[in-house]
């Protein structure tokens, strides 16, 4: 699609984040093999970057005007603890 437009393909930054008490490693470990699977699907794909940010969603993680698109899929239930 972006060749249709001349457009350049995106490249993605991924913020992964936690409690700082959970360990990162297991998915800093797992990265080779997933580069290795995007660049087996050839250059139609832009880079990915992955990052992790320890900390709650509750207090600021990120700076201003910096994040586009934001998905949680455990906070959910963290929420019924709210006062």
């Amino acid at each position: 699609m972006c060749s249709e437009n001349n457009s350049q393909v995106p490249q993605f930054q991924v913020f992964l984040n936690d409690l700082v008490e959970n360990d990162f490693n297991t998915i800093f470990r797992s990265l080779p093999a997933f580069y290795s699977k995007l660049k087996k699907k050839g250059d139609k794909r832009g880079a990915c970057y992955v990052y992790a940010v320890p900390g709650s969603f509750y207090s600021r993680l990120f700076p201003d005007e910096n994040i586009h698109l934001f998905h949680s899929s455990y906070a959910v239930h963290w929420l019924s603890r709210v006062g």
